[in-house]
């Protein structure tokens, strides 16, 4: 679904769980004053646009249990309004952008059950999810102290080091009259 403002322009897009398959497109950084892209639970795949980077005003992205692959575009230091961050359950590689760390509105990271590899950055958020990538490094890397956590936030530890999860996160789902599938090759 298309949520539009009350000027006709793009402020949320979401088609979670609706079997979508192909590519995004890059043409998704045109849409300029969009808040919202919520693409979880469907069959998309090839590489995160780094166009998304151009997305400013870009508030919530989970595109979360599809099948992109490739790295994580650098170009996302780009998003500093960016409060939630889903990209768990792809086939996402390399290492975390150190630059993420620039996201100062960031809740929640979670890049869990990828293919993920290297150090990990120090990222402001308050949950950040890594479990699942068996490849990134831990040891000697600073993380922060458990006892810095809000008391919202559970933390856990294992094998890929400590990482932050809250049992149920609402994000809001935007709704629409129309669907424009037109993002998708």
């Amino acid at each position: 679904m298309v949520t539009c403002s009350a000027d006709g322009q793009v402020i949320g897009l979401g088609a979670p769980s609706q079997g979508l398959s192909g590519v995004l497109a890059p043409s998704i950084g045109n849409l300029t004053n969009i808040q919202t892209v919520l693409l979880q639970d469907n069959n998309i795949s090839g590489n995160i646009p780094s166009e998304i980077g151009k997305l400013s005003k870009l508030q919530n992205l989970d595109l979360s249990n599809n099948n992109f692959c490739g790295q994580i575009p650098t170009t996302f230091s780009h998003l500093k309004n960016l409060e939630f961050l889903r990209l768990t359950g792809n086939n996402l590689s390399g290492e975390i952008p150190a630059s993420l760390a620039n996201l100062t509105d960031l809740h929640l990271i979670d890049l869990s059950f990828n293919n993920l590899s290297g150090k990990i950055a120090i990222l402001p958020a308050q949950v950040f999810n890594i479990e699942g990538n068996p490849y990134l490094y831990t040891k000697g890397t600073y993380m922060v102290d458990k006892g810095s956590l809000p008391d919202s936030s559970k933390a856990k530890l294992n094998k890929s080091g400590i990482f932050y999860v809250i049992p149920v996160l609402m994000v809001p789902y935007y709704y629409s009259y129309f669907w424009d599938s037109s993002f998708f090759i």
